[in-house]
């Protein structure tokens, strides 16, 4: 059993690791070390989230992996972590904004791994949860990120606007 303050430490350090992360993912260019620091970081928050988090946690933690693996060119880890993300946030019944970036992140993996109607059908369902996200702030990212998806579709069916 953890003590109070090892399970702060984890906390404080799946948060750190965490943003860390989100940093590395924002930057326009990265170093082929930095890459590699993306993976590490991603994986060691969600190590730390899985000593002290919940569901939600579990479900942020695989959706940042397959993020990673995605922006990276990785399909068969981001489809893995989508799929875990998408399978927590279903069965938790987490809110519509987590459970739909949960969908993004396996639209996103299905559009680097070249399986369009895959991808189509997972961005159809992030777009019909986005409906239910009620917070504008939540809304305008997660509507960034399905943009972000279509032009990643359409570039793999071959160009066009309307994948």
């Amino acid at each position: 059993m953890a003590t109070d303050a090892e399970r702060e430490l984890h906390r404080r350090l799946a948060g750190a690791l965490f943003n860390q992360t989100q940093e590395l993912l924002e930057r326009d260019e990265r170093t082929p070390e930095e890459d590699e620091l993306m993976v590490h970081s991603a994986h060691a928050s969600r190590y730390h989230w899985s000593q002290v988090g919940d569901a939600l946690n579990f479900a942020i933690g695989d959706w940042l992996l397959s993020r990673v693996y995605s922006v990276l060119d990785r399909p068969e880890p981001a489809l893995w972590y989508a799929g875990l993300s998408l399978e927590t946030s279903v069965e938790n019944d987490l809110e519509p904004f987590y459970t739909a970036h949960a969908y993004e992140s396996l639209a996103r993996a299905f559009a680097i791994s070249a399986e369009v109607k895959d991808a189509q059908e997972a961005l159809n369902e992030a777009q019909a949860l986005m409906r239910q996200v009620h917070d504008e702030a939540d809304r305008v990212s997660l509507k960034d990120d399905l943009e972000e998806v279509r032009r990643l579709i359409a570039l793999e069916s071959g160009g066009g606007s309307d994948a």
